[in-house]
């Protein structure tokens, strides 16, 4: 069975001091087939958290597989946010996280995949 990807979606509004963390719990996964979905639901601390999320993907988007950057021209709310950051995913596995929120351990994905294929190949 070909391994199987993991699409991130990351959402954020104002998370400027938030989003670096779990940016990084991303990055440190030892899973090599992840993308990075992030979206921004037109945040209104003057372009502070598009800034920063931008700044880092210069210079950590070669971590994913494939990275996009949505910046919501007007606020969706969160299920919408939610529903749009999905809709740019392409991995079978979508793993869903807020400003704030962090992969605990780098094998995380690892162990989710392992896990799903085990079940996927059983059936």
């Amino acid at each position: 069975m070909n391994s199987l990807r993991i699409s991130s979606c990351v959402l954020t509004y104002n998370g400027k001091d938030r989003v670096i963390p779990t940016l990084e719990s991303l990055k440190l996964q030892t899973y090599p087939y992840k993308d990075l979905v992030i979206a921004d639901d037109a945040s209104t601390d003057c372009g502070c958290t598009v800034s920063i999320v931008e700044e880092w993907l210069k210079h950590n988007s070669e971590h994913f597989t494939n990275v996009k950057f949505i910046k919501n021209p007007h606020n969706l709310g969160i299920v919408a946010n939610i529903k749009n950051a999905v809709s740019y995913t392409e991995g079978e596995i979508i793993f869903l996280l807020g400003q704030g929120d962090m992969c605990y351990g780098p094998d995380t994905f690892e162990l989710i995949a392992k896990s799903i294929g085990k079940e996927l190949s059983s059936n």
